[in-house]
C-alpha cells in the first residue's frame, strides 16, 4: 500500500505529532509499519496462548479452540411461557428471530456494537482472544468467517478500572513502549478511520467502585469514534443495565462436535485417550452435562489426561468442577469477588446448595426448575440458621449467580442448577447427610431419573452395601419368562453397574460377588431368549454394541425393547471398562460350556459374544484371542463366521492398532 493512500492529506503540522518531522513520504510508512507491528506484538502476547485452571503450562489458543455459537435471545430476560415458545421453535428448527444459534465471528462481522454475555466460564475471553488473533495471523483469518481485516486493541477492564487513563491513552501508552510517546496519534487515526477493532474484556471483574465511570467511559467511546466496532464482555449476571445502541449476544453451550474438536485436540498426541472419552461420554450424560462449557470440558480432560478412569473418580470430578466455580476459577486469574455475605462462607453456600438441591429434587414431582419466590422461600430458611436476616435471601441468590454461575436464571422468573447433574450431584450429598439412602433407593427403583442422584449417593457413602444388595435382589432374573420384566431388571443391572464403577467403598468378597452376578445374568438373559427359539449375537460398530438376533418360529413384538436395555447395559461395559469386571467375566466365559441340543453352536456364539464384545474396552486383545477361538468352531457355519470376521476386524482397526 502506497504510503500517501495510508497517510492522506498533508502531514499534520501540530507540534505534538511525530509525523510533523517526517519529510518523506518513506519514512512515514516506515513509521506507520513500527506501530502497526509494535500493537501486533503487544495483543499477540494477550492473546495466543491460554492457560485454563489446572493447566500445568498454557497451550496455543489456535489448537484447541472450536467455533463459538452465540444466541441473540437472552434467556433470563425471557418469561417461562416466551422461552417455551422459543424452544418451541427451536425444536421445530424454524428460521428468522427464532433461529436458535449463529456463529459468533458471523455475528461480529456484521455489527458493530456487541456485548457478549455468558456464565463463568463459559468462553468470554476465549472468545475475545480468538477475536483478536484472527485479525493479527493470517492462517487464524484465513480460517475464520471474517472479511473484512481489522487492527484488534484488546482492553482488560479491570485493568483500564486502576487507571485515570483514557481508552485512547491506556491502548497508546503499551504501543509506546516499543516505540516512542507519539503512538498516540497512530491510534486516533485506526479510530477514526474506523479500521480498528476494541475489545473490551471482563466488565464483570470490574469493582462496584469503579463499575459506573467504566461503563460510562464505554458510552462515551462509542460515541465518539461512531464508525470504530466495539465488542464487551460481562457475566450475564452482572450486566444489569444496559449500554445505548449495543446488540446483546449470549454464548451458547458447546454442541456435540464441538466438544469432540476440543477433546480430539487437547489429545491429539493421543487419539486413543480422545476416543475412549468420547465413548465415555456417549453412556455417563452426568459428566456430559459438565462439558457444556469450556472451563469445565478442559478441567475433565485434564483429569482424564492424569486419570483415566474417570467414573471411578466421578465424585472427586464434582468436587472438583463444583471447587473451581466456588473458589478457584476467579482466584486463579488473580482476582476475587467481594461477598456482602461474610456469614456465608463457600463451605456454608455449598450446603446451602445441597440443600435446594434436595428440597426441590427429592420431592414426588421432582423439580428442576423452580420459582424465584419458592427458591427465596427455601434459602429463607437456610440462612436464618445462620443467624442472617430471611429478608438477605434475595440478594444471596444474585450473588450467588454472579460469583458462580451454579444457580442461575432460567426466565424473568425463575431459577434452576446451572447443570442438572449439579443439582443431582448436591441433592445426593443432601440424602447422603440426612442418613436416607436406603429409603430414597427403595422409594425410587423404578424411577430412572433417580439413578443419577443413586450413582453420586454410593460413591459419597462410607458404606453402600446395603444399597448395592438390593439392586443385587432387584436385577435377579431368575425366573423370568417374559421380556418386559426382563427390560426392567436389566436397567437395574446397568444401574449396579454403574454403582459398582463409581468407586465405592465395599469388601472385596461382595465386590466379586456382585460382579459375578452381572455376568452370569447375561447368560441368564440368552437363557430366557432361547426358550422363545430367538439369539442374540452381539456386533462391534463405530457407534458401540450392537445385537443382532437370530430366531426360530415367530418373535414376540416386546423383543426390540427388551433388546434396548440389553444393549444398554453392553455399551456401559464397553465405554465404562473396568478390569476387575472383565477379570471376572472372562473366568466365567472360561468356564462355560453348552450342552448337546439343538442350536447348540448358535446358543454358544450368542451367550459368548454377548459377554466378551462388551469387553473390548478393558482387554482388546484378549477379547481378540477369545473370538478367534469362537471362530475355529464356527468356520463351517458361513453367517456366523463373517459376524465374528467383521467383530475382528473392528477390535484391531480401533482398539489395537491404534492403542497408544
Amino acid at each position: 500500500m502506497q504510503a500517501d493512500k495510508i497517510m492522506e492529506g498533508p502531514i499534520k503540522k501540530s507540534t505534538t505529532s511525530v509525523f510533523d518531522t517526517i519529510n518523506k513520504k518513506a519514512e512515514a510508512l516506515d513509521i506507520f509499519n513500527r506501530y502497526e507491528k509494535a500493537n501486533n506484538s503487544y495483543v499477540k502476547a494477550q492473546v495466543e496462548n491460554i492457560q485454563i485452571l489446572g493447566m500445568s503450562e498454557p497451550v496455543k489458543l489456535a489448537d484447541i479452540y472450536s467455533t463459538t455459537m452465540i444466541s441473540t435471545s437472552i434467556h433470563r430476560r425471557l418469561y417461562s411461557t416466551e422461552w417455551a415458545e422459543l424452544d418451541s421453535q427451536k425444536r421445530n428448527k424454524k428460521i428468522g428471530k427464532y433461529k436458535s444459534t449463529t456463529r459468533a465471528d458471523d455475528f461480529i462481522e456484521k455489527e458493530n456494537r456487541i456485548v457478549v454475555l455468558a456464565g463463568p466460564g463459559a468462553g468470554k475471553t476465549t472468545l475475545m482472544k480468538y477475536t483478536a488473533l484472527s485479525y493479527i495471523d493470517n492462517e487464524t483469518f484465513e480460517k475464520s468467517n471474517f472479511k473484512t481485516k481489522k487492527t484488534p486493541f484488546f482492553i482488560s477492564l479491570p485493568e483500564l478500572a486502576d487507571t485515570e487513563l483514557s481508552v485512547i491513552e491506556f491502548i497508546s501508552e503499551r504501543i509506546k513502549i516499543k516505540t516512542h510517546e507519539y503512538a498516540i496519534e497512530y491510534v486516533k487515526r485506526k479510530l477514526n478511520k474506523g479500521e480498528a477493532i476494541v475489545l473490551f474484556d471482563s466488565l464483570d471483574e470490574v469493582s462496584n467502585e469503579h463499575r459506573d465511570r467504566i461503563f460510562k467511559i464505554i458510552e462515551d467511546f462509542s460515541k465518539c469514534y461512531e464508525t470504530t466496532k466495539i465488542i464487551v464482555t460481562c457475566r450475564v449476571a452482572d450486566y444489569n443495565r444496559t449500554i445505548e445502541g449495543f446488540f446483546e449476544i449470549e454464548i451458547a453451550r458447546l454442541t456435540e462436535k464441538a466438544i469432540n474438536k476440543i477433546i480430539r485436540a487437547w489429545f491429539k498426541g493421543s487419539p486413543k485417550k480422545a476416543r475412549e472419552l468420547i465413548g465415555h461420554l456417549s453412556v455417563d450424560k452426568d459428566v456430559y452435562s459438565l462439558t457444556e462449557t469450556p472451563l469445565l470440558l478442559s478441567l475433565l480432560c485434564i483429569q482424564y489426561a492424569n486419570d483415566l478412569n474417570i467414573p471411578n473418580r466421578k465424585t472427586e470430578l464434582y468436587s472438583r468442577c463444583v471447587d473451581a466455580l466456588i473458589r478457584l476459577w476467579d482466584t486463579s486469574r488473580g482476582f476475587r469477588r467481594a461477598t456482602a455475605f461474610s456469614a456465608l462462607t463457600d463451605d456454608r453456600k455449598e450446603k446451602l446448595f445441597s440443600d435446594v438441591a434436595y428440597k426441590f429434587l427429592c420431592r414426588k414431582e421432582g423439580k428442576y426448575i423452580f420459582h424465584e419466590k419458592e427458591l427465596t422461600l427455601v434459602i429463607s430458611d437456610f440462612i436464618q440458621k445462620y443467624a442472617m436476616e430471611r429478608t438477605l435471601a434475595k440478594e444471596i441468590i444474585n450473588e450467588i449467580e454472579s460469583h458462580h454461575g451454579i444457580i442461575e436464571k432460567f426466565s424473568a422468573e425463575s431459577y434452576s442448577f446451572s447443570h442438572v447433574s449439579f443439582q443431582e450431584y448436591f441433592a445426593a450429598m443432601a440424602v447422603v447427610a440426612k442418613r436416607k439412602e436406603l429409603d430414597f433407593v427403595k422409594e425410587n427403583l423404578t424411577n430412572l431419573k433417580a439413578a443419577s442422584i443413586i450413582i453420586f449417593m454410593v460413591s459419597l457413602m462410607d458404606d453402600p452395601s446395603p444399597i448395592l444388595k438390593l439392586l443385587m435382589q432387584r436385577s435377579d432374573l431368575s425366573g423370568i419368562t417374559n421380556y418386559p420384566a426382563m427390560s426392567k431388571r436389566t436397567e437395574l443391572l446397568s444401574l449396579l453397574y454403574r454403582c459398582m464403577n463409581s468407586g465405592v467403598c465395599i469388601e472385596p468378597e461382595l465386590r466379586n460377588k456382585i460382579y459375578v452376578h452381572i455376568a452370569y445374568s447375561q447368560i441368564e438373559i440368552s437363557k430366557i431368549y432361547s426358550k422363545a427359539t430367538t439369539y442374540p449375537i452381539a456386533k462391534l460398530e463405530g457407534d458401540g454394541v450392537r445385537h443382532m438376533f437370530f430366531y426360530i418360529g415367530k418373535t414376540r413384538k416386546t423383543l426390540s425393547a427388551a433388546l434396548l436395555s440389553y444393549r444398554k447395559l453392553s455399551n456401559e461395559i464397553l465405554l465404562s471398562p473396568n478390569m476387575s469386571y472383565s477379570d471376572v467375566a472372562f473366568a466365567i466365559i472360561d468356564k462355560y460350556k453348552v450342552n448337546n441340543e439343538p442350536n447348540s453352536k448358535i446358543i454358544e456364539t450368542s451367550v459368548k459374544t454377548c459377554l466378551l464384545v462388551p469387553l473390548v474396552g478393558a482387554n482388546p486383545k484378549r477379547v481378540l484371542k477369545k473370538l478367534q477361538e469362537l471362530n475355529v468352531t464356527n468356520k463351517e457355519d458361513s453367517l456366523l463366521a463373517k459376524i465374528g470376521e467383521d467383530n475382528m476386524k473392528t477390535i484391531v482397526d480401533s482398539y489395537i492398532d491404534n492403542a497408544q
